[in-house]
């Protein structure tokens, strides 16, 4: 996922739950202004209705106290009472009403009723008596004048009442008596009918506009219209106008009213927090965009179009993008040059050299011009880091490696040496390119002049240490025509040299591109013969000087492949070592050893040790011990028959972990032989530690029995000394004389083996000859 997207899919989701988060807290807070505002409002509604009632009652309380007082109404209705039935008083009495009705004209209907209920004349009176409004009307009066007879003293006193929208008040007077009068029921009266439009249906559009005119200062409108009071069954009078506005308080609840406000605003309300999340979702990642990922964006893009660092710039604008361009381009410039540049000497390493050699050698192939290729490895070096540390071998290279440079600065091929034309490829390893040659004595010349740098050793910390160079060189396109065979063959011309004294120089040749070709061919072989599991052992009898009987056996590795061509064990063992398959094949020989072991020892009766070489390589090996261990255990083998033989050579340099897997060995029973000794120069000192049982004196000393002056004994002499004082078994290695023999014999060398007595038998021949030296014994016990 790239950053663009990662920005997108952190901010989308805050920014949402952000603004929705802060949208149920504005709700909150909105809601409870509505509440506030709500009640403020109706407050303010029941105080402008209590009022208007109120004017209302009044202003027809006076108009009927007034008409009631009229001396002119009362005998009017006197007269209409006593003669109802002419037309004539009946009209004086309409236009009386007429007449009032004109004087006040919101009023909507002025009536008189008998006390009967029975409506004698109004000012509606073109409405039909029998209508469903009219009836309700009389319905009205009857239960006023119940109320009348149930009441005493109320004659002239107002009463204000509801009939759906009217307001209407009526009002009881005798003709004959007037209000300040006692009144009595029995007497002679009528009820007095005024009504207008309720208050509440000719000033609500008042309230309902000061109401919305009051919301509406908080950004709202009140929707739809006002609710209406609630009827109560069998309630039409409007007696307590405290009661009424009680009852239009507890109409509006509360929590209905705020959420009659609130609900058809939320859903515009959503509307505007989704438009606002979005519109900040979009400038916030517009800003980050520009402001952020495009300069990073842009620079990914810089440094992914970059081949190399040299193409990157330094900026100076002082941004945080900057600070990191510029702080990628230090760390680059650190990483390369921990990758090029070995941190030892300062050279280019390894990996750099051959980059750079490959590019030399393409712009050599362009230009029609040659190379030469310098390999240098110390000689001794490694005697250096045994005897006075690592730390002092690592001032001896850091100290080479700036006295080389300080050479080809004087050298007249320096403007052919570039920096990366000097690298320290391995250890001790070295390597020099020199481009565009002309002369190859020059690139000799150039070889000695590094030679002569250890001329009389090479000091490091006062101390002059026996060190010297041997150089191989190899040039394009004389010998290679790419940078891996040129390094190749440049390394095969220095072992070659190093082979042959070492502190020379060695121009790759044809014999040494032949050795090399030899080399592989025996490379393919072993692995061939190891993958096909076809190596063969030879068995080289070990016999007792005095008895002659067998004592051991010697195996040796043969491998028919490398037979046919020749080539034999002191050829392919070397390749195998160098090449690492030794190891395998190692574990292959002592299989097949332990396997045939035990077959000689069922089939032949055969009571000796099988002796079996191993590579130097493997005292360094963790899983060997472990490994014969196993092997042993598979074949139910006696330990104490298994003999393992180890060149003195590869015993001179050994470590501790070598001693360590000595004494893993002998751990398991098995014997440990010193070969060809007196070859390897072991100190006196050495040959206490090891833990070995047999020495095995070089053929090299065998050879010299017999043709000393006599002034000195001879090395086996001293050998055979030193292990009758350190108790050791001693075998005597390539006896090929009677004469060679019989020295031994008389000098109590306990085992022989060589040419004299047997040479390296294959298995059919090892089988005869156990025969014959089992029938032998026989012989000799019978």
């Amino acid at each position: 996922m790239t950053l663009v997207s990662r920005v997108q899919w952190i901010l989308t989701p805050t920014i949402l739950f952000v603004f929705l988060g802060f949208s149920i807290l504005g709700l909150q807070e909105y809601r409870k202004l509505t509440e506030r505002q709500v009640k403020q409002n109706m407050a303010l509604f029941t105080a402008g209705h209590h009022a208007i009632y109120t004017q209302a009652v009044e202003r027809l309380k006076n108009v009927a106290n007034m008409m009631v007082q009229s001396r002119e109404l009362t005998e009017s209705v006197e007269r209409l009472a006593d003669k109802s039935s002419n037309p004539t008083q009946l009209g004086i009495v309409y236009q009386l009403l007429e007449r009032h009705h004109a004087l006040k004209p919101e009023i909507d209907e002025i009536a008189i009723y008998s006390n009967t209920a029975q409506k004698m004349v109004s000012t509606n009176s073109a409405k039909s008596p029998n209508t469903p409004a009219e009836l309700e009307k009389n319905a009205l009066v009857q239960r006023y004048i119940d109320f009348l007879e149930s009441t005493p003293n109320v004659l002239g006193t107002a009463r204000p009442m509801e009939q759906g929208d009217e307001l209407i008040v009526l009002m009881a007077f005798s003709p004959y008596q007037l209000p300040e009068y006692e009144f009595q029921t029995t007497h002679p009266y009528y009820v007095l009918w005024l009504s207008f439009p309720s208050p509440k249906a000719r000033r609500f559009k008042t309230l309902s506009n000061i109401y919305a005119s009051f919301r509406a200062e908080h950004l709202w409108k009140l929707g739809g219209e006002f609710p209406k009071l609630e009827k109560e069954e069998g309630r039409h009078t409007v007696h307590n106008i405290i009661e009424d506005s009680y009852r239009l308080k507890t109409y509006l609840d509360l929590d209905a009213e705020v959420n009659y406000i609130m609900a058809p605003k939320l859903w515009w309300m959503g509307l505007v927090v989704l438009f606002c999340a979005f519109f900040s979702i979009a400038i916030l990642k517009y800003l980050i965009a520009r402001k952020v990922l495009s300069p990073i964006q842009k620079l990914v893009k810089s440094i992914r179009n970059k081949d190399s660092i040299s193409e990157l710039k330094v900026q100076t604008d002082g941004t945080e993008i900057a600070t990191l361009n510029n702080a990628y381009i230090d760390m680059l410039t650190h990483t390369q040059t921990l990758a090029n540049c070995d941190p030892l000497t300062g050279l280019a390493n390894r990996r750099a050299f051959n980059e750079y050699l490959r590019e030399s050698i393409a712009l050599a192939s362009e230009n029609d011009s040659q190379l030469g290729l310098l390999y240098i490895d110390l000689d001794n070096f490694k005697q250096v880091n045994d005897n006075y540390g690592h730390a002092s071998g690592d001032r001896l290279l850091a100290q080479f490696s700036k006295l080389l440079e300080q050479s080809l600065k004087q050298s007249c091929l320096n403007p052919k040496i570039a920096a990366k034309g000097t690298a320290r490829l391995a250890g001790d390893e070295f390597a020099i390119l020199v481009e565009d040659i002309r002369d190859f004595a020059l690139i000799m010349q150039l070889a000695q002049q590094v030679l002569a740098m250890f001329k009389d050793g090479f000091g490091v910390d006062g101390i002059a240490h026996n060190v010297q160079a041997s150089i191989g060189i190899a040039c394009y396109p004389l010998h290679a025509q790419d940078a891996s065979k040129l390094l190749h063959y440049a390394d095969a011309a220095m072992y070659r040299a190093k082979n042959q004294g070492k502190n020379r120089v060695q121009l790759f040749n044809q014999d040494i591109a032949d050795t090399l070709d030899r080399r592989q061919l025996i490379e393919q072989k072993l692995n061939h013969t190891l993958a096909l599991q076809t190596f063969e052992l030879a068995y080289m009898p070990i016999l007792n000087t005095q008895t002659q009987r067998i004592e051991a056996v010697e195996v040796l590795l043969r491998c028919p492949h490398l037979s046919a061509e020749g080539i034999g064990p002191d050829e392919f063992i070397p390749v195998a070592e160098s090449t690492g398959l030794i190891r395998m094949i190692d574990l292959n020989v002592i299989e097949q050893a332990l396997e045939r072991l035990v077959y000689y020892q069922r089939e032949f009766g055969y009571q000796g040790r099988f002796c079996i070489n191993i590579s130097a390589s493997q005292l360094s090996n963790d899983l060997f011990a472990a490994n014969v261990g196993s092997l042993i255990y598979r074949f139910g083998v006696d330990p104490s028959k298994v003999e393992i033989e180890i060149t003195e050579t590869s015993m001179v340099d050994s470590s501790q972990k070598s001693m360590e897997l000595l004494g893993q060995l002998k751990n398991l029973g098995v014997r440990l032989s010193l070969d060809d000794y007196g070859t390897g120069y072991t100190a006196f000192n050495q040959l206490l530690d090891y833990p070995v049982d047999c020495l095995k004196i070089d053929r090299s000393f065998v050879n010299e029995l017999g043709k000393g002056d006599g002034e000195r004994p001879p090395v086996v002499d001293i050998i055979l000394a030193l292990a009758r004082w350190k108790q050791l078994e001693v075998v005597a290695e390539g006896v090929e004389t009677q004469e060679q023999f019989q020295y031994l014999r008389q000098t109590e060398c306990q085992m022989v083996q060589g040419f004299y007595f047997s040479k390296p038998l294959n298995q059919e021949s090892f089988e005869a000859y156990l025969t014959e030296q089992v029938s032998l014994g026989k012989a000799l016990a019978s």
